[in-house]
């Protein structure tokens, strides 16, 4: 009987312990529970934060890059034209190619000449460059958008960009028939600065002959001045002939950037609103 209350007895302080331990247990978890939720709020209000001034930043960034395309596009139409006359400079003029421009002009007929520098026209000056450039300049400005919106969304809306604007730039009307006169010219610059040097020098000396008796200059001396003349004169011809071809152009660009800057904008605009929400 003694054996029993006993037993009875542990068995009661055993369940007091017990639940004494589950009420402190619970009193514990109550506050760390509280304390955590406190904890996750402050976080989150945080984020939201943090994540509203990231938008902004990148908004801005896009901002940045929808000028940068504008301004590109544009200086690639206005300076075209330039880069490809350059290039036609480059390649058609010079020591060696004023030789053969004037040989060809010695043995072909004049249809052949102007077919001839038809297919330069359409080598060099062409429009087909221009749009490639333009396409080549959108690619980029796309690519450069997808990146940057990738780094903070992966909505399908970081697709949602204005399609390429296509400028409408009329083809020039240029002609290098004009390229037949300047070989021509170049023609009698070789051969006939020559003759007309030496003539000149040789009157000049007969005169002074007579007159105060002073002999000949060497012939190095003649060459010398034939060769200078003969440069200057190409020189000459040539800047002539380049601006010849320059005032043919003019560009013709049917285009307002504001409204195409405004349609990119507004793309950019709907895009970090749509993610902002």
């Amino acid at each position: 009987m003694k054996n029993t209350r006993i037993d009875k007895f542990i068995l009661w302080s055993l369940t007091i312990l017990l639940l004494s331990l589950v009420s402190c247990l619970t009193d514990e978890e109550k506050a760390l529970r509280k304390k955590i939720s406190s904890t996750e709020h402050t976080t989150k209000q945080l984020s939201i934060t943090l994540t509203s001034v990231l938008i902004n930043e990148y908004r801005q960034a896009e901002l940045d890059l929808n000028h940068s395309y504008i301004n590109e596009s544009k200086a690639i139409v206005m300076n075209d034209f330039d880069e490809k006359l350059k290039k036609f400079e480059e390649e058609e003029f010079g020591f060696f190619k004023s030789y053969k421009h004037m040989f060809k002009v010695l043995i072909e007929d004049e249809e052949d000449l102007n077919d001839y520098w038809n297919l330069k026209k359409n080598k060099y000056f062409k429009n087909q460059t221009t749009h490639q450039k333009l396409h080549d300049c959108y690619q980029k400005y796309y690519s450069d958008i997808q990146k940057l919106r990738g780094q903070i969304s992966n909505s399908p809306q970081c697709n949602s960009i204005p399609e390429e604007v296509r400028y409408n730039i009329h083809n020039q009307d240029i002609s290098l028939e004009k390229m037949n006169q300047y070989s021509y010219i170049n023609l009698a610059i070789e051969f006939g600065t020559d003759i007309a040097v030496w003539l000149l020098i040789m009157g000049i000396v007969a005169i002074a002959s007579l007159v105060i008796g002073c002999a000949a200059p060497p012939t190095w001396l003649i060459t010398v001045i034939t060769i200078i003349i003969s440069v200057v004169l190409s020189i000459y011809n040539d800047n002539n002939m380049i601006n010849s071809i320059r005032e043919q152009y003019q560009s013709q660009i049917e285009f307002d950037n504001t409204d195409v800057l405004n349609e990119l904008n507004k793309s950019t605009n709907a895009f970090y609103d749509y993610i902002s929400k």
